[in-house]
């Protein structure tokens, strides 16, 4: 494992004249030095105005992505905030933070062209173990949390994985993911940077920009893509004949998805069409990475994959998995002392088990459904269904309706019978695992992280009061 001295000799080593960041939209490509510079004329106009906290609650662009360096060389902690969330919740958020200089999109106007040019920073002039990042989760498991990190628990991370999956100068990096949520931070800017990459900004991902996504890796010749399952099925639909499988090969390409569970008839489908891997990794806001497949193995086991360089792990009695990291989160915003930590170890929340290696998951504990005594886990409902012809998309989950707690499947696809489905839960996984509702839907409720949006969902179930 590298240690952040080691990190930051390599970043001081990187070539000011060398492509950094490409803006995909416009076509402009930013130098190191010209990043440098940018986040130089915004870190001395923030310190300008004392602030020691900024909330930037902005679209993706190149302007958010150096905010983040202008933080960082400032010693300023950075609060992202997803543009798409509620005035109600950025409300609450600015609410916490009551001092920090609110940045919505309005950067200082000195051109870069009039910053002085030559400039070469320091990095070690940083503060990397004092609080440098504070992102608050999606919500899809309930009220959000404002996590908070240091620069050094992301650089540390970042090159734990980056030396994993063989990044280094080669990579050229579609950024697709939000740049207010961990994704879109960590996992796009700084693990390209700490390894000496590229990055290139892509339009916000939706089902009109999709269109192009193909055509403007090849342009920018991109060979690493970080995408959430949704966004893979969308390219999978995309590109129905696998035209661009030769142009994956050529560039050697290393797509990685996350943020959400890949279901195996979607993998294998991609990977069948390109003949290439995905690999699946696995982290959390607190923890950050934790695992990922490595690129050695010849095969995908349809596992998160194994362990990092410096992560440990424990699997309670139940199933819990618990890690232990040297990335590990400080804190929450609102409160000094985590509640999920035990003996240094995380309480993930998650279920999983270890098998050669390689680290499963097995859905999460809080969603355990209690049936006549039996513990009932939706993810095991939700893989057998997903491995159905006629069913594109599904999320199991309790719900309280007409007073009673219910299993409720919500699916996309063509029409099912809820009786024939009950009929193949019961003999393929028992007779307590039977839904009591079935319920056809357009899409699934998701977050900007790609992951089913339960308390949407639930809350949609009581509004329109479904019958079985």
């Amino acid at each position: 494992m590298r240690t952040l001295d080691d990190i930051l000799k390599q970043i001081e080593a990187f070539p000011l004249e060398q492509v950094f960041v490409t803006d995909a939209v416009t076509g402009t490509e930013y130098t190191y030095g010209d990043i440098y510079r940018q986040a130089d004329r915004i870190g001395l106009w923030l310190q300008a105005q004392g602030y020691s906290e900024l909330i930037v609650c902005m679209e993706n662009g190149v302007e958010l992505l150096t905010v983040y360096f202008a933080a960082l060389l400032y010693q300023i902690v950075v609060i992202p905030v997803d543009p798409a969330k509620s005035r109600d919740e950025i409300g609450a958020i600015r609410e916490i933070h009551s001092q920090a200089f609110y940045m919505d999109g309005t950067l200082p106007s000195q051109p870069l062209s009039d910053c002085e040019e030559g400039m070469k920073h320091n990095f070690s002039n940083a503060a990397y173990d004092k609080p440098f990042l504070i992102t608050y989760t999606s919500g899809s498991t309930g009220t959000p949390k404002g996590v908070k990190h240091s620069a050094k628990n992301l650089f540390l991370a970042a090159a734990s994985f980056g030396e994993a999956m063989h990044y280094g100068r080669h990579t050229v990096l579609a950024h697709v993911m939000p740049m207010t949520y961990m994704a879109g931070i960590l996992n796009s800017i700084f693990l390209p940077f700490v390894m000496g990459g590229q990055i290139v900004v892509f339009p916000g991902f939706n089902m009109k920009s999709a269109m192009g996504f193909w055509k403007t890796a090849v342009k920018y010749q991109v060979n690493t893509f970080w995408l959430s399952p949704t966004m893979l099925r969308i390219l999978d639909i995309i590109d129905a004949k696998g035209a661009y499988r030769d142009y994956l090969h050529a560039v050697h390409a290393v797509i990685s998805v996350g943020t959400a569970p890949l279901y195996p008839d979607l993998r294998e489908k991609f990977e069948n069409k390109y003949a290439i891997r995905i690999y699946q990794s696995y982290g959390l806001s607190e923890t950050l990475f934790l695992t990922s497949e490595p690129p050695e193995d010849e095969k995908s086991r349809n596992s998160v994959g194994k362990l990092l360089s410096g992560v440990r792990l424990a699997l309670a009695d139940d199933g819990e998995i618990q890690v232990a990291v040297p990335w590990m989160f400080s804190g929450y915003a609102d409160k000094q002392i985590p509640d999920n930590i035990s003996n240094h170890y995380y309480l993930t929340g998650d279920l999983g088990y270890l098998q050669d290696e390689y680290l499963f998951i097995n859905g999460r504990k809080k969603d355990l459904i209690i049936r006549g005594g039996f513990n009932i886990n939706p993810c095991d409902i939700e893989k057998r269904l997903q491995g159905l012809d006629e069913i594109d998309e599904n999320v199991v989950l309790s719900c309280v309706l007409h007073g009673e707690e219910q299993i409720v499947c919500c699916y996309t696809g063509k029409q099912q019978d809820i009786h024939l489905l009950n009929g193949l839960l019961e003999k393929e996984l028992g007779r307590h695992y039977k839904l009591d509702h079935l319920i056809r839907l357009k899409e699934i409720p998701k977050n900007l992280n790609g992951k089913a949006d339960k308390p949407k969902i639930r809350e949609m179930l009581k509004e329109n009061d479904y019958k079985a």
